[in-house]
């Protein structure tokens, strides 16, 4: 296939579905998910990521103030380099879950509701951050999490930013 026509379908699928591993999945790539994930860990984005005071300061607030907790599909490497580039740690997070470290998954919401049962508060006094529609937005919201989506619009967020 020519790349111009597999990425004009990845494109068009992934403007559906707002995953990488989805879109891949559902263009006949069975393991389409650990095919990105795997992909994303020879990339190393932690390269082109930056401290940021402002966001060193807000989280180590927000940890201090509020039970705090990360749910990534990124295998935990991964996660430890993005968060180490920002000039985060783990232990801003009572709870981190990654790819590699749990069999609970955002999409089906099982990570949310471990969440909740972990921190015993009810899901609506829960805020989820995230920009992906179908794994970070909607899983939550269905079970009445709170949730910010990052980068654009969607109606199905509590907020956008």
């Amino acid at each position: 296939m020519p790349f111009d026509k597999a990425q004009g379908l990845f494109e068009s699928g992934y403007a559906e579905t707002h995953s990488g591993g989805k879109t891949l999945v559902n263009l006949g790539i069975s393991d389409g998910r650990e095919v990105l994930r795997q992909a994303l860990k020879r990339a190393d984005i932690s390269r082109f990521l930056v401290r940021d005071e402002r966001l060193v300061s807000f989280m180590e607030k927000l940890s201090q103030d509020y039970v705090t907790f990360l749910i990534t599909e990124s295998l935990q490497e991964s996660a430890l380099n993005k968060l180490s580039a920002l000039g985060l740690s783990t232990t801003l997070f009572r709870y981190a879950f990654f790819w590699n470290s749990t069999s609970l998954r955002k999409e089906d919401g099982g990570a949310f509701k471990e969440i909740a049962r972990l921190t015993g508060f009810a899901h609506a006094e829960h805020v989820y951050c995230g920009n992906s529609i179908g794994d970070d937005i909607v899983p939550p919201s269905e079970l009445g999490y709170k949730t910010v989506f990052v980068g654009g619009d969607t109606l199905d967020a509590t907020v956008c930013i």
